[in-house]
C-alpha cells in the first residue's frame, strides 16, 4: 500500500520587477491562486498576496527565482505568468491563457468574475450590465464588491467595468492603476486596429 504524503508547501510566491513595478503571483499545482501588478514597492506587493491568501489553508514557500521552484507545475504556472504579464503590459497579450485556481468568493462573486472574462480586450461595461447578465438586475453594488474581491486582477479583467459610461468606478489596485490599464488597453487595440 501506498502512502500520500502531502507536499511540503501547498502554495509557492514569485515576485518579479519590470518597468511598471512589481508583479507577483501565488501558485498551487492547480493554477494562479492569486496576483498583484504595478507596485512601486515590494514590500507593498507581498502585502497584497499575503492578505488575498490569509483565508487559504496551506504553507506558501516564497521564492526569489523561478528555479527555486522544486514542483515543475507549480513552476510552469509562474513562469506563464511572467511571461503572459510582460506580453501583456507590451500590448502582446490579449486575453490570459495561463492555468487559475480560484480557492476564495461565494456562488455570487464566481459568477461575476466569470462574466468577467467575457469582457473583450479595449471595451468597457457597467457594473449593471454584469447584473443583468447574471440575472439580478439590481445587484449592481454587490457586482462592484465582487470586483473588488476579484483575487486576480488583469487576468479576470475587473478594470473593464465602470459605474456609468462617465464615471470609471473603484478599483482595488486604485483608479489611478484603473485608468492606466483602461488606456493601456485601448491604445493596443486601436494600434492593432
Amino acid at each position: 500500500m501506498r502512502i500520500y504524503e502531502p507536499p511540503e508547501f501547498e502554495f509557492y510566491a514569485y515576485i518579479f520587477k519590470d518597468e511598471k513595478g512589481f508583479h507577483g503571483g501565488i501558485a498551487s499545482r492547480r493554477g494562479l491562486c492569486t496576483c498583484t501588478f504595478s507596485q512601486k514597492k515590494l514590500s507593498v506587493a507581498k502585502k497584497i498576496l499575503k492578505e488575498t491568501m490569509s483565508s487559504r489553508d496551506g504553507k506558501t514557500k516564497w521564492v526569489k527565482d523561478l528555479k527555486d521552484i522544486d514542483d515543475d507545475d507549480v513552476r510552469y504556472i509562474l513562469t506563464r505568468f511572467q511571461d503572459e504579464f510582460e506580453k501583456y503590459f507590451h500590448g502582446k497579450l490579449k486575453r490570459f491563457t495561463l492555468p487559475i485556481e480560484i480557492g476564495i468568493g461565494s456562488d455570487f462573486d464566481r459568477k461575476v468574475w466569470m462574466n468577467l472574462e467575457k469582457i473583450p480586450y479595449g471595451k468597457t461595461v457597467s457594473y449593471k450590465s454584469i447584473a443583468n447578465k447574471i440575472g439580478d438586475a439590481k445587484a449592481f453594488k454587490e457586482v462592484g464588491d465582487s470586483c473588488n474581491h476579484n483575487p486576480l486582477p488583469i487576468i479576470i479583467p475587473c478594470h473593464r467595468v465602470m459605474e456609468t459610461k462617465k464615471k470609471i468606478g473603484k478599483f482595488s489596485g486604485g483608479v489611478v492603476k484603473k485608468k492606466m490599464l483602461l488606456k493601456l488597453e485601448r491604445s493596443w487595440a486601436q494600434a492593432k486596429s
